[in-house]
């Protein structure tokens, strides 16, 4: 029984030796696809406020200054126009449902993953891409009255004279 002990001595090494990379590597899988994750939300959240930026300057008829609006907001959320960083925005947008539509804008925002493990294993990174189009859009109601239930959601008593010749009034209110 003592020399079977002994013959079993340092049998855990060699699996150790053949798991501890792929343990590695799958750690670092985790980690690089958690970062790209992050990076991409972060990158979306940026192309959002920067298309939104530039709507509003469409809105506002300061034809000339939107693309500049929308680099800048896309910088002020972390995705300047660096030498990483690719920022397209285009009016009208190029794809998508409101493609050729002038009333809106496309941003596109590029940049390549981070890899801090898995750079070892892949010759180019990733790129990650985030695309956001806003504008705008008429509407057929100017006023708005959100109250589900209120009975006096909107009142027009006395002299008071409501203009709605250009849209009209919406009432969410089931109140009679």
């Amino acid at each position: 029984m003592k020399n079977r002990i002994h013959e079993q001595k340092g049998a855990v090494v060699p699996f150790l030796a053949l798991a501890l990379p792929v343990l590695i590597a799958g750690l670092g899988f985790g980690i690089d696809t958690g970062a790209m994750y992050e990076m991409n939300r972060r990158m979306q959240t940026a192309t959002d406020a920067a298309a939104l930026a530039a709507a509003q300057e469409i809105r506002t008829s300061n034809f000339w200054g939107y693309e500049a609006a929308a680099v800048h907001d896309a910088a002020e959320n972390g995705f300047g126009d660096d030498a990483d960083t690719d920022i397209e925005v285009s009016r009208p947008p190029s794809s998508g449902p409101r493609a050729g539509d002038n009333r809106f804008v496309g941003v596109r925002i590029s940049r390549p993953a981070p890899t801090y493990f898995m750079a070892a294993f892949v010759d180019e990174p990733e790129v990650l891409t985030s695309r956001a189009v806003a504008g705008v859009a008429p509407a057929d109601s100017c006023i708005y009255v959100l109250n589900p239930s209120d009975a006096n959601s909107f009142d027009a008593g006395g002299s008071s004279t409501v203009n709605l010749a250009e849209c009209g009034l919406w009432v969410n209110s089931d109140n009679s």
